[in-house]
C-alpha cells in the first residue's frame, strides 16, 4: 500500500464521517445548503470533503433549498401568519438565498396574505368591536394593529387592506 492509497482511505473515511454528521444534523428538520456547509466546517472537515458530501446530497435531493423555502413559506405563512418580508428575512437567516426566498413567496398571493393578516389580528385582539370604541381608542387600536402587522412582516398594502376591512 503506497502513500496515495493511505490518503484515499483517509479521504474516504472523512467523507463517511462528514456524511454521518450532516445526516444527523438534518434529522430533526430540513437544513439549507449553507447551514450544512457551516456545520461541517465547524466540525473541522476539509473543504474538499464538505464539497463532496454536499454535492452528493444535492444530487440525491437530500438538500434542496427551493423545497425548503417552499415548505417554510407554506408553514410559517399559515401557522404563524407571517408576512412576506418576515418570511424572506427568516429564510435568509437560515442561509437560503434571497432569490430562492423570493421565488418561494410566489405561492402567496395578496388575497392569501390579507386573509392570514386578518387571522393574526383576530387572534391577537379576539375580534374586539371597534365600532363600540371612542374615536380616540379606535385610532389607538388601529395604530397598534398596524404596528403588529408590520412587525409580522406584512407590506403596507396588506396592512391598509386589513385596516380598511376592520373599519
Amino acid at each position: 500500500m503506497n502513500g496515495d492509497n493511505g490518503n484515499d482511505i483517509s479521504f474516504a473515511e472523512a467523507i463517511k464521517r462528514a456524511r454521518t454528521v450532516a445526516t444527523r444534523y438534518m434529522t430533526r428538520t430540513a437544513r439549507s445548503y449553507s447551514q450544512v456547509t457551516n456545520r461541517l466546517s465547524k466540525e473541522g472537515f476539509a473543504d474538499e470533503v464538505i464539497q463532496s458530501v454536499l454535492n452528493e446530497f444535492v444530487t440525491n435531493g437530500t438538500i434542496n433549498d427551493q423545497e425548503l423555502a417552499r415548505r417554510w413559506v407554506e408553514d410559517r405563512a399559515t401557522r404563524k401568519q407571517y408576512g412576506a418580508r418576515r418570511l424572506i428575512k427568516e429564510l435568509e437567516t437560515h442561509g437560503v438565498s434571497r432569490e430562492t426566498a423570493e421565488q418561494a413567496m410566489t405561492q402567496l398571493d395578496l388575497e392569501t396574505e390579507v386573509q392570514n393578516a386578518q387571522t393574526a389580528v383576530s387572534r391577537r385582539w379576539h375580534d374586539q368591536a371597534l365600532h363600540e370604541m371612542s374615536p380616540l381608542e379606535r385610532q389607538r387600536q388601529l395604530s397598534r394593529c398596524s404596528g403588529f402587522l408590520f412587525r409580522r412582516g406584512y407590506s403596507t398594502e396588506v396592512i391598509r387592506q386589513v385596516l380598511k376591512n376592520l373599519t
